[in-house]
């Protein structure tokens, strides 16, 4: 592999747009600690939940026995109405591939990028990303980066799609909200590396996990 100037993955630049959206002292240490992989010391109950749901659907995709009792499933520390897990398994089960790694190095103006990371359910000319959310109104995905950097890998790699997907549940309901995957896409996603980087660079003696200069 050349020479890397970065190696990155989307929810990074996730985490960076907050922060330039709305800076504060303590959004700056949340930013950094994620870019030092700094464990937090607690998951936060909606994490929690969105990690206990996506594990349900995915046993059912599997075949696996959940248990079910009043028309809910019962996970580890939640119960999930049955209506709206099977709802989600039933736009799953023709999936080609699950959490599939991913990842390309695109080269640009400051240097070879390293992109890579977790597909939640690939088909031959689309992907798929299974999220969780309390509250939502459609366009909510419009700024994740997710959509942009995958389309991206694919695109380098030979292996385009055509669109990209955000399964949605408030638990209640549940929603599409399809991206198609186009060369403007891909343009914001790597302005938006640009400024990371410069973010990076000015931060650079305070960056302790220096995996994401490539190293």
């Amino acid at each position: 592999m050349s020479k890397l100037t970065l190696s990155l993955y989307p929810t990074l630049l996730d985490s960076f747009y907050w922060y330039k959206r709305i800076p504060s002292p303590d959004k700056f240490q949340e930013l950094i600690n994620k870019i030092n992989r700094v464990k937090p010391d607690e998951f936060p109950i909606a994490a929690k939940k969105g990690i206990q749901f996506e594990d349900c659907v995915n046993n059912l995709l599997k075949g696996m026995n959940v248990q079910k009792r009043d028309g809910v499933y019962i996970a580890k520390d939640f119960e999930f109405n049955s209506v709206i897990v099977d709802k989600i398994v039933s736009k799953l089960v023709n999936h080609k591939k699950q959490q599939e790694y991913i990842q390309a190095v695109v080269p640009t103006e400051i240097g070879n990028i390293k992109l890579y990371g977790f597909v939640d359910y690939s088909y031959p000319d689309s992907d798929v990303d299974l999220k969780t959310t309390g509250k939502y109104t459609f366009g909510k995905f419009k700024i994740n980066n997710q959509h942009k950097c995958y389309s991206l890998i694919r695109h380098i790699n030979g292996t385009p799609i055509q669109e990209f997907k955000y399964l949605v549940t408030d638990f209640n309901h549940v929603f599409v909200e399809p991206y198609k995957c186009t060369p403007q896409l891909h343009n914001e996603f790597l302005e938006e590396v640009y400024q990371f980087n410069e973010f990076l660079q000015e931060n650079r003696s305070i960056i302790t996990d220096t995996k994401i200069f490539g190293h």
